[in-house]
């Protein structure tokens, strides 16, 4: 069996391959562009975030980090309009965020050797 699997490897018309992987700290470094999202959205009313504070935020939903801050700072704006300003902001820092070290060279080997690519993200 291992010496048939070795040969379908060095074969690769073969082997149809997949690779799934997340988009966010996989290919692009997301936790700066983030926390600088955070901390704006914060700005805009008036407070000034932490380090602390978005290091807790780092895994929750959308929605319940927006829940969060709306108890925590006890804001006057509705959810819905919290959620859809923080969502925008998030949307517009993904067109300047940056790959992480390496990320371009493992692509360029999947596009070598056509295997297909999912990017997956849990914020769209």
């Amino acid at each position: 069996m291992e010496s048939k699997n070795r040969s379908l490897i060095k074969n690769r018309k073969n082997v149809n391959s997949v690779f799934v992987f997340d988009l966010d700290g996989v290919i692009v470094d997301t936790l700066s562009s983030l926390y600088r999202v955070y901390l704006e959205f914060l700005g805009d009313l008036g407070i000034k975030g932490n380090n602390e504070e978005f290091n807790q935020l780092n895994g929750p939903s959308l929605t319940e980090i927006i829940s969060f801050l709306k108890e925590k700072y006890h804001l006057s704006q509705g959810k819905e309009e919290l959620l859809e300003r923080y969502d925008q902001k998030i949307k517009e820092s993904y067109i300047t965020v940056v790959l992480i070290d390496g990320a371009e060279e493992i692509l360029k080997l999947f596009l070598k050797f056509s295997i297909k690519k999912i990017l997956f993200n849990k914020l769209f």
